[in-house]
């Protein structure tokens, strides 16, 4: 698979559209299109590098000298929170523990209220 048909999956997956990714990539939407459509042959390694961090990928993946990481997520939910496992790889420990407690937390909280509901119907 080429570096293109690589950012179109990876953006995909993602859930970014044209705009989002090139926000967070730094060109324009034009660019991202051209990308995609292998209108763009010779991408410079600091563009490749941009556009593998706002996919949250390594510049090798998105080449495609190495393949994706494998994962046992089945559900769109799993897929969704393996994605952002990986991203918060990225956020300082203390300030990761931080948010997964708060996540953690909101689950809690989401489930004893639902519980509580459902045992005074």
């Amino acid at each position: 698979m080429g570096v293109e048909e690589n950012i179109r999956k990876r953006r995909k997956l993602m859930g970014y559209t044209l705009e989002e990714l090139a926000k967070k990539a730094g060109v324009s939407t034009t660019t991202i299109l051209r990308y995609e459509r292998g209108e763009i042959k010779a991408i410079g390694h600091d563009k490749i590098k941009k556009l593998a961090d706002a996919l949250d990928t390594t510049p090798e993946q998105l080449l495609g000298w190495e393949e994706e990481p494998k994962d046992t997520a089945q559900t769109p939910t799993e897929k969704k929170l393996l994605l952002l496992a990986r991203r918060a790889d990225k956020i300082p420990q203390p300030d990761r523990d931080a948010i997964l407690k708060v996540f953690e937390n909101s689950i809690d909280v989401y489930l004893k209220t639902k519980r509580h509901a459902e045992e005074k119907e």
